[in-house]
């Protein structure tokens, strides 16, 4: 038999414990990040970042928001095992909207999905042919 050695594991999230995250998130709307304990920054990733696939690592590598609002780009690499450029940009506009909001350029940008660039984006610029079903984009 083979085994499923898959790198990433996505926590399996039951409605109760994505009611429980988003009450911590709420509960802390007026406490700077840098204040924030590790469960309250790996709820923030998994559901506000929509990263659930770097919560275990986020979880064992990062203890609070302070931590997390420190870490370079090689830092986050390695921490999170986040080696697709896209995720990395992601979490850094994130991370930036959270640091600085106001001078932040394009806040939207660090909350773009892949289903909006596949349903939304690639048809507005006449780009159908890079669509395939499910979400995904061919390269």
């Amino acid at each position: 038999k083979k085994k499923n050695r898959s790198r990433i594991q996505f926590p399996l999230f039951t409605e109760d414990t994505e009611r429980e995250k988003r009450k911590l998130l709420d509960s802390l709307k007026e406490v700077p990040m840098m204040r924030w304990k590790s469960e309250a920054v790996v709820a923030w990733l998994e559901l506000i970042v929509e990263m659930p696939m770097y919560s275990k690592a986020c979880s064992e590598n990062v203890k609070s928001g302070k931590v997390l609002l420190s870490l370079s780009d090689h830092d986050i690499q390695t921490g999170f095992g986040m080696t697709n450029p896209l995720h990395k940009r992601k979490l850094r506009l994130a991370l930036d909207d959270v640091k600085s909001p106001e001078g932040v350029t394009f806040p939207s940008l660090a909350k773009i999905r892949h289903t909006w660039v596949v349903e939304e984006w690639l048809p507005s610029i006449g780009l159908n042919q890079y669509k395939v079903g499910n979400g995904a984009v061919i390269n």
